[in-house]
């Protein structure tokens, strides 16, 4: 099953954006799932922190450690964006 991103809802359209601008600001080689993460995390009126929250998991932490998983990504240079 192919991902279509012209059924996406506009909140995933902008965080995939946001993911694919911190990879290319980060230098990283590929847009992986923490990038992701890590921008759904930053979205304001998202129903991510409360479904986080469900699953008695603190937000800021998730966030925190996707930054972190994102900050050990390898670094490439002088090639195409992810």
């Amino acid at each position: 099953m192919a991902l279509d991103p012209k059924k996406w809802t506009l909140k995933t359209n902008e965080a995939f954006a946001a993911a694919i601008d911190q990879a290319k600001a980060l230098s990283n080689p590929e847009l992986t799932p923490d990038h992701v993460l890590a921008a759904l995390m930053r979205q304001d009126d998202t129903i991510v922190p409360a479904v986080l929250a469900k699953l008695g998991l603190a937000p800021l932490m998730v966030r925190n450690k996707a930054d972190e998983a994102v900050g050990k990504l390898p670094k490439a240079y002088g090639g195409q964006d992810p």
